[in-house]
């Protein structure tokens, strides 16, 4: 028999942990996904982690394999005053720069980012904003390098008729 269970995300959401390092307390924040949301619930668990008085934070991003291309920007600018955060080519050769322009930095102490051959799409695209702002040290093994980004896209119609060859069309029998 099969049986339903209910599918925990929370499983998918980002998670705080402290670890004490000689004297000193180091947050680590582990991203296993860049889900709509996450930047959001980071700002959260950088309040948390500054209430505990870390001195430094670690993102660990390793076998993390993308996911909202809006997420990878907007938690860019966390760490980052403003600007430009990836630039996408279209089909058309058309560039759009994605940037952060809010002006605030939510976290300016050390940040370490560490990555793996897993890390991927989104992920890659923080690490390596972090690592061209100088905003944090990049660990870990060359990631998976996916240098793509998809998008969904309407059709913008209803309905799509069926045909198939040399047959009337369906519906007109």
């Amino acid at each position: 028999t099969l049986t339903r269970e209910r599918i925990r995300l929370e499983d998918r959401a980002v998670k705080m942990s402290v670890k004490t390092v000689g004297k000193e307390k180091v947050g680590v924040l582990d991203i296993p996904g860049f889900y709509v949301g996450l930047t959001d619930d980071v700002k959260v668990q950088l309040q948390k982690l500054e209430k505990q008085n870390v001195s430094s934070i670690v993102i660990d991003l390793r076998s993390n394999g993308g996911g909202a291309l809006t997420e990878a920007v907007s938690l860019s600018g966390l760490f980052i005053p403003s600007g430009p955060v990836v630039q996408v080519r279209d089909n058309n050769g058309k560039v759009r720069e994605d940037s952060d322009n809010d002006g605030v930095v939510y976290y300016k102490g050390p940040l370490v980012v560490l990555v793996d051959r897993f890390s991927a799409s989104a992920s890659e695209i923080f690490a390596a904003a972090m690592q061209d702002y100088g905003r944090a040290l990049i660990v870990g093994e060359p990631t998976f390098g996916k240098g793509t980004v998809q998008q969904y896209r309407s059709l913008n119609r209803i309905y799509d008729q069926m045909l198939r060859p040399d047959w009337p069309a369906l519906g007109s029998v």
